[in-house]
């Protein structure tokens, strides 16, 4: 959700006032939390986000199904 609550303002550039703060704030969650798993999955071993997606769908993953 905080992706999507991000990306439907802009990052917080577009709509109302509030949605602006909530749009920045989304980002900022979303921002750090995206760093903090990469960071734990490296000292982890484990495969990178896109590595994984592109493996998936390499396999035939349908990720809307």
């Amino acid at each position: 959700m905080l992706d999507l609550a991000a990306r439907m303002t802009r990052e917080g550039t577009r709509g109302s006032p509030a949605d602006r703060e909530t749009g920045k704030a989304a980002a900022n969650y979303r921002n750090h939390l995206i760093s903090r798993f990469v960071e734990e999955d490296r000292a982890a071993g484990r495969t990178d986000p896109v590595a994984f997606v592109r493996k998936s769908l390499a396999h035939g993953w349908d990720p809307l199904a």
